[in-house]
Order: C-alpha cells, then structure tokens, then sequence
C-alpha cells in the first residue's frame, strides 16, 4: 500500500471506530420497558405471596392513579467528530553525556475524541422502584406530601443535576417517564506517548513495519526492507519543532 493509501485506510478506520461508537451510547437504555413489565408481573406473584391473597385489583389500582411507564428511554449524543491533521511535538531528552536518548514524548494535540458525559442510571432506577414497588406505598395509607417530600429529595433533585423532566402527553410534572438525561457530548483530548527508545519491528500483510515501542502499546511507520534503524536528531543538528534535553 501507498503512504496515501495508508493515511485514507487509518481516516476510514477512525471514522468507523467513532461511529460505531456514537451509536453503541444511543442504543443503549436509561429505562427499559421489557424489564419494567417484568418486575410488574413478577410483583403481582410476590406480592399475592406475602399477603396472602390476590392483590392484583388493589396494584392495578395503584398504577393507574400514577400512570405506569410506557416508553423506553435512551441517551442521546451531540456534537461532531473529524479526523483532522495537527501538528505535533516531539521532545528528545538524552542521557547525562548527551550521547543517547533517554527517554522520548510526543505530544499530539487534540489527537481523539471521546464521549464526555454522565448520567445517574443507578438513582433513575432507584426512583422507578420507589415509585412503582415500594409495597408500604401500594397496600397502606401514607401521607401524600410526605411521599412527595421523599422522592424530592431522596431522587428528583439528584436526577435534575444530571437531566431534566419535559412533560410528554399524559405524564406530569417529575414522572420518571418525563425524564431526559443529560446527553453525551464529543470533546478533544491531547493524547502523550512516552518511550524510552526500544525499537520493535513488524510485517503486516506483507508490509515492513518499524517502531518503538511506548507506554501503552507502540508507535510504527512504514520502512524498506532494507532499514536498519532509526537514526536520531543529535544536539548538533539545526532544524525546528525539535527539543533536546540534557541535564
């Protein structure tokens, strides 16, 4: 392969890789339905064993003065991605004779982007239980704007510094089914490798390969078959974008 045929096969890759990605966070569910139905039916059993009789007028009851959950709920994702050039710096740092590398850096600015976000799934999920199977709620006469006072403070509050409740029809107010979390956000982040200089070589498909290998993994180029080394910029050599260190 070309070095332009390399470069368009690393963009196409990157490019997938953030896609699939994006996608994997909007597939995946704050609330959902199926497993709601579930632990309702599962209730109706639980709750006919405890009490000793059939309860299920007496739930049904109750669900429908609170309105049950209707919908799956979903992250979203905003911003945009791209697979730019940047430059980079490099920073050599030589041993105390000033003869061999010591250590190496590269510094790429805004080398990646990554999904910046969060969302407090596990107090949603604590709310949906408290609302829905708490059996002191369902079966006996608690005070209403004391239960109200609770799932304020114990879940809403928390739930608004991470999302927001957008009344959909049907629902009121602070329902769970009104609730929106907060969406993941693309943002940059610098990427830094460090390597101490080992060299590491390799053939992929038939393509010689030579790097160093660094704090995570390794950094490769393209080389003939014929190479035999890297050779170094030494304190002597006059070009830019180029820091020697010494100490």
């Amino acid at each position: 392969m070309s070095d332009d045929e390399l470069i368009k096969l690393a963009e196409k890759t990157t490019i997938q890789l953030y896609n699939d990605y994006e996608k994997a966070r909007q597939e995946e569910k704050l609330f959902s339905m199926e497993s709601f139905t579930e632990e309702i039916d599962y209730k109706y059993e639980a709750y006919k064993d405890y009490y000793g009789s059939d309860v299920r007028a007496t739930y049904e009851q109750y669900l429908e003065n609170v309105k049950p959950m209707t919908e799956d709920i979903y992250y979203t994702v905003e911003g945009e991605t791209a697979v730019n050039a940047a430059n980079y710096t490099l920073d050599i740092e030589i041993d105390d004779l000033g003869q061999n590398t010591a250590n190496m850096k590269l510094i790429i600015p805004d080398a990646f982007y990554y999904l910046e976000g969060y969302s407090d799934a596990n107090t949603f999920s604590s709310y949906v239980e408290a609302l829905f199977f708490t059996s002191e709620n369902i079966f006996s006469e608690m005070d209403k704007d004391q239960w109200a006072k609770t799932l304020e403070q114990n879940y809403i509050v928390n739930l608004e510094s991470s999302g927001s409740f957008k009344e959909k029809a049907g629902f009121k107010g602070t329902h769970p089914q009104n609730y929106l979390p907060a969406p993941y956000v693309w943002e940059q982040r610098d990427r830094e490798i460090n390597t101490d200089g080992e060299i590491i070589d390799r053939m992929i498909f038939d393509t010689h390969f030579s790097g160093v290998k660094t704090n995570n993994g390794s950094l490769l180029t393209r080389v003939d078959e014929s190479f035999v080394g890297f050779r170094l910029d030494n304190p002597d050599t006059k070009k830019n974008n180029v820091t020697i260190e010494g100490k």
